[in-house]
């Protein structure tokens, strides 16, 4: 009975992994890596600590071979990504951890309390990345000019599976169910990038409408 009790927890732990890798997969996150150096690095390289490490344009240094991480491994493609090092808000309904939370600033941004990052209300339309780009780096929302076009993991952040009717946001935001650009680029293809769709809840490469510009710990 016990060697019967034994596997069957191998098994369900197995299946729980499986599951684990698929969902990162539907969402576009399959080619995240696992990164033992978040606080203490070798060689004086310094510690990956916010969410732009998701931006191959800012990639981060994976430990070499030998000094552990586990699933790193010194023969990976440069555009393994790490995790930022914020909690994922989860909706309130759904009983988990770190409820999500939102706090409006004037009439035109919202700070996430869970990530602390500082969105725009609404998104805005444009025409491409370059243009999504330009205007996030233009714009002086709140006094302030650090604004950016935000990596696929923040826009994930903002998806709320739980509602029955698009867009799958928080109504905290702007209600338009957009596909949002993102500023990590599709490793199979320079050309596209990453997009987070509002309205199926779908992430997936290749082109988007509009953008919502981010400010804060990954800038």
């Amino acid at each position: 009975m016990a060697r019967f009790e034994r596997a069957a927890t191998v098994a369900l732990a197995l299946g729980a992994a499986a599951a684990v890798v698929a969902c990162n997969e539907l969402l576009g996150l399959g080619d995240y890596v696992e990164v033992a150096c978040t606080t203490k690095c070798p060689d004086g390289a310094p510690p990956i600590s916010d969410a732009s490490n998701d931006a191959p344009d800012a990639p981060a240094r994976l430990p070499e071979a030998g000094e552990g991480g586990g699933a790193v491994d010194a023969g990976l493609p440069e555009l393994k990504y790490t995790w930022p090092q914020w909690h994922m808000p989860n909706p309130v309904e759904a009983g988990l951890a770190n409820d999500a939370s939102y706090s409006v600033i004037g009439d035109a941004s919202v700070i996430d309390n869970v990530t602390k990052l500082e969105w725009e209300k609404a998104s805005a339309r444009v025409s491409s990345f370059d243009d999504a780009s330009r205007r996030c780096a233009s714009i002086a929302t709140n006094g302030h000019a650090d604004w950016r076009v935000p990596t696929r993991i923040e826009l994930v952040s903002l998806l709320d599976y739980m509602r029955s009717d698009p867009p799958q946001i928080d109504p905290v935001f702007d209600q338009q169910p957009a596909s949002l650009w993102s500023a990590s680029r599709y490793a199979g293809d320079a050309g596209l990038h990453w997009t987070v769709d509002f309205f199926f809840g779908e992430v997936k490469s290749g082109t988007a409408t509009e953008v919502r510009c981010v400010r804060g710990p990954g800038a």
